[in-house]
């Protein structure tokens, strides 16, 4: 009976003794300075999303927390409104943290939001377009613009896991004809917020920023003003004319809609 018994202790012993290590696991805390919460948001570490997030006065910022992140090489992508993304990997064997980087936003000045009715576009200009929204849920998304060759290329990103980005090109003229259509509308966001859209205020926070060169154009909120939406839609649009033109797919529909 005595051997039965130590059999058996040794067995467990063996068992205990070939269970594999645990997994070696880090905190990661990624930092928004407070002077840059407006442009800024943390798309995610890899394929993870902050587990929490603190208004820390002491790192004066906004820590996103990472928990149990395994030992291993990540990379922290930081989703920004108007410049492009920013990504740092980092090989994460201790707790980290990390801050985004702010020396481009330290160059930025902001502008009159009545100089955008009348700016004009040369030919090596990058516009950037931002929309944060905070409510019920969460929304941010911006568009990136720029002359290559004789065409404007259009990227707009939406944040999310991944950020989803999907690019246009139009042909100057067309493009040109488009944007001076939306700073039209743009002058609809004066004199500013409405009775009705001040008290939405209180439940819902949407705003929407405009870079060009190192100038950030801060808009009226406006919870009602379709200008941008409008905007894009027209990009959308127009685009998939052109591709439908350039592939004959609408030569064929014409010809389908004959027979």
């Amino acid at each position: 009976m005595r051997i039965i018994f130590i059999c058996f202790v040794s067995i467990i012993l063996l068992l205990i003794s070939c269970k594999p290590a645990a997994e070696d696991v880090y905190q990661l805390k990624a930092v928004v300075p407070f002077s840059c919460i407006s442009y800024v948001d943390i798309a995610g570490v890899t394929d993870e999303y902050a587990d929490a997030f603190v208004y820390d006065t002491i790192q004066k910022g906004v820590v996103h927390v990472f928990d149990s992140i395994p030992a291993n090489e990540v990379t922290v992508t930081f989703f920004s409104l108007l410049t492009d993304d920013y990504e740092k990997a980092v090989e994460l064997n201790h707790d980290t943290t990390i801050f985004f980087e702010t020396k481009q936003y330290n160059t930025f000045v902001q502008g009159k939001f009545e100089d955008v009715f009348d700016m004009a576009l040369n030919a090596k200009d990058t516009l950037y377009i931002g929309t944060q929204a905070h409510g019920c849920s969460s929304f941010a998304q911006k568009i990136k613009i720029f002359k290559m060759d004789r065409a404007y290329q259009v990227r707009i990103s939406t944040l999310g896991r991944p950020i989803e980005i999907i690019s246009y090109a139009l042909p100057q003229d067309t493009f040109i004809e488009l944007f001076n259509a939306y700073k039209n509308e743009c002058r609809r966001l004066l004199p500013g917020p409405s009775v009705q859209e001040q008290m939405l205020r209180s439940t819902v926070s949407s705003r929407i920023y405009m870079r060009k060169g190192n100038t950030i154009y801060v808009f009226p909120e406006s919870f009602f003003w379709a200008g941008l939406d409008t905007f894009k839609k027209e990009i959308i649009e127009t685009n998939q004319k052109i591709e439908h033109k350039e592939n004959g797919w609408d030569m064929l529909f014409v010809k389908n809609k004959k027979e």
